[in-house]
């Protein structure tokens, strides 16, 4: 190469270099100011093939991979296109890769996902069936934060005759990939032991793949013990394992062929909240090539009365054991210990939909496995040592562990004067990712700065606050994961 080459080369080079230097900086300034866009809330009317419409209120919100998420809340105060009232997930969309899954309620008679089911037994011992798709109802969004919100619907419902008050409440947070389904059942107003029903709310049927109608692999559970299907195909002749244990209460199914799957997850563990029902429990610790349990008999209500007539049938609900809704003293799951379903019966759940391959319900419950593992200790701060026992109630409950609110998946701290505060906030056995405070403030008032480990974050980029409007409780998600102890110091706008 000659000289006058090789002066050409080093020119060409530095120009390249030079460029794209440039061009770093005229992106710096745009990178700097990125931040999570604010939740969006806006009605919506969806669309059905009778012409009419479905009147929602529609929530817009970036999840954990700051990916956009969407769900549209049917209205429950009128009826909507199919004959029923609303209060349940018209349609849900995510992100899978670079495809927007779009799924919507399956048929006119399960319109979507998140209506209320109870069974009960009469004076005669005979079995009957109510639902929140029959009633109207009421709803508000009760909180629209910055990046958090809760969407509240409530229904009377009439149960043996009995008035039964339901209070739902829909918990969306940036940050975060699955909504909270949080429910109370309300029965102050009914007679002791006048009520014997179990709950599988939320229940539905949305087409959680998509709306591809594929057919559904296999389905899961966990109670005490976590069982799954194992063969292939789903159908009654179907291999099963139930001998790994569980600690969290979860239920599931998924479908390989579509890289989909559809669960709910609960915030506690079966020791705090018991959850699953009837007599199944014979078989934990085994495992068996067949066939499935009587479909009367699995722990929660899945698919197990649809899919032999139709293998892709996406039925999903929660479940209890009769008496949880009502009876005074009724039996555990297990039936080794005594309960207390009146004249409450709260509880809350993770509506997961994801990708199988990434196994989005496994993720969810060992967040929630690694949640009870958290210690926090802090400087004029404290966790919470108990607070509301379920939406829509006044009585308090202790929190396990102390701080978790088991009722949002929130921490809850305390300012204890005012000042500055700090806090060690300790995962001591997995991973957290983004998880969730709220901070009730000695008084209404803003945080000025937020400081992790000596390091100053960028608000709406680092963390993400939300202010309750003449209120003295802030809401903060950390963006990160957090596997040991991390120091956080908060500085309060005119501490």
């Amino acid at each position: 190469m000659s000289k006058f080459q090789k002066t050409a080369l080093l020119l060409v080079l530095l120009a390249t270099v030079l460029g794209a230097a440039l061009l770093l900086f005229r992106k710096a300034p745009q990178l700097e100011s990125r931040g999570i866009p604010s939740i969006q809330v806006a009605e919506a009317q969806i669309p059905h093939h009778t012409g009419k419409s479905f009147g929602t209120d529609t929530y817009s919100w970036t999840d954990s991979s700051l990916r956009s998420r969407k769900f549209g809340l049917v209205k429950n105060n009128s009826m909507d296109p199919t004959g029923n009232h609303g209060g349940y997930i018209r349609y849900f969309e995510y992100k899978v890769n670079e495809e927007t899954r779009i799924c919507t309620g399956s048929s006119d008679d399960n319109p979507g996902f998140g209506f209320l089911v109870n069974h009960y037994n009469d004076a005669q011992n005979s079995n009957h069936w109510v639902t929140s798709l029959a009633l109207p109802g009421a709803y508000t969004r009760r909180f629209e934060g910055k990046h958090h919100a809760i969407h509240e619907f409530k229904w009377t419902m009439d149960i043996a005759n009995e008035p039964l008050d339901v209070t739902v409440h829909w918990f969306i947070a940036n940050g975060q990939d699955n909504p909270i389904f949080a429910i109370t059942h309300d029965l102050s107003r009914a007679k002791p032991n006048a009520v014997n029903a179990d709950s599988r709310s939320p229940y539905g049927d949305i087409g959680w793949d998509g709306d591809k109608k594929s057919v559904v692999s296999g389905i899961g559970w966990g109670d005490r013990f976590k069982f799954k299907s194992t063969s292939p195909t789903l159908s009654m002749k179907s291999s099963w394992d139930y001998q790994e244990q569980s600690q969290i209460p979860f239920a599931h199914m998924w479908s390989e062929s579509a890289n989909a799957e559809m669960g709910l997850v609960q915030t506690q563990t079966w020791l705090q909240h018991d959850a699953g029902g009837y007599w199944l429990y014979n078989s934990w610790g085994k495992k068996s090539e067949g066939p499935m349990p009587e479909n009367w008999n699995w722990t929660y209500q899945l698919n197990q009365y649809q899919f032999e007539s139709d293998p892709s049938s996406k039925r999903l609900a929660w479940g209890t054991n009769y008496g949880a809704v009502g009876q005074v003293e009724y039996n555990a799951y297990g039936d080794d210990k005594k309960l207390s379903g009146y004249p409450y019966q709260s509880y809350s759940l993770y509506v997961v939909m994801g990708e199988f391959k990434k196994r989005a319900v496994e993720q969810q419950g060992a967040q929630v496995e690694s949640a009870q593992s958290v210690a926090i200790s802090g400087t004029n701060i404290e966790a919470a040592a108990e607070g509301i026992a379920g939406v829509g109630r006044s009585d308090r409950t202790a929190f396990k562990p102390r701080g978790w609110n088991h009722v949002y998946g929130t921490w809850d701290l305390n300012q204890i004067s005012e000042g500055p505060l700090a806090f060690e906030f300790k995962v001591n056995r997995g991973t957290l990712k983004n998880p969730i405070f709220r901070i009730k403030l000695t008084k209404s008032s803003q945080i000025k700065s937020v400081i992790q480990d000596k390091k100053i974050l960028t608000p709406d980029q680092d963390y993400l606050l939300s202010l309750e409007q003449g209120s003295d409780l802030v809401w903060m998600t950390l963006l990160g994961e957090y596997s040991r102890s991390t120091r956080i110091v908060l500085n309060v706008l005119g501490a």
